[in-house]
């Protein structure tokens, strides 16, 4: 038994009524499927976006805190106060066009891996503060990391800005 073709959707998208003006059973069960889906399409939307935004936070604050870190290294580096020391590191950030964030991260990872290096050859020397391997003057960069950070951004997830 072929179900005749007025029983379905119209080709634009409209029901049709079969002959004798009573609406098909699937025509009613596809159209009360299509009310309640479209409520929760909208909560979906919702709850992505408020799950992004919720990301975008926490990456924000892991970034924020970051570049903290990285300042209080050129504060004590360069005997700078907070205010010079994030001018010096946008200054640096935009000279080697590097994204500050990815700077910062370069050095807190540099300050963290020379000091497991020191920790490890001099146990006695722990309380003496390893710093970073920085230029000794707050104008120059030293490009030796910000080199690979370079590449890294030119080969894989494109040019790193500032």
């Amino acid at each position: 038994m072929n179900p005749s073709p007025e029983k379905f959707l119209a080709l634009d998208g409209s029901a049709s009524a079969p002959r004798g003006g009573a609406t098909p059973l699937i025509l009613d069960s596809i159209l009360a499927a299509a009310k309640h889906t479209r409520p929760v399409a909208a909560q979906a939307a919702v709850a992505l976006g408020q799950a992004q935004r919720e990301n975008d936070m926490v990456m924000a604050l892991q970034s924020s805190r970051t570049i903290g870190k990285a300042v209080g290294l050129v504060m004590e580096r360069f005997d700078l106060d907070d205010h010079e020391a994030f001018v010096q590191l946008v200054k640096w950030s935009e000279k080697a066009d590097v994204r500050l964030r990815d700077l910062a991260t370069h050095m807190v990872k540099q300050s963290n891996d020379l000091r497991h290096v020191t920790t490890a050859t001099q146990p006695s020397d722990r309380e003496q503060s390893p710093g970073v391997t920085l230029v000794g003057r707050p104008d120059a960069v030293d490009d030796r990391g910000l080199d690979a950070l370079r590449e890294r951004g030119r080969h894989g997830t494109g040019r790193l800005r500032p």
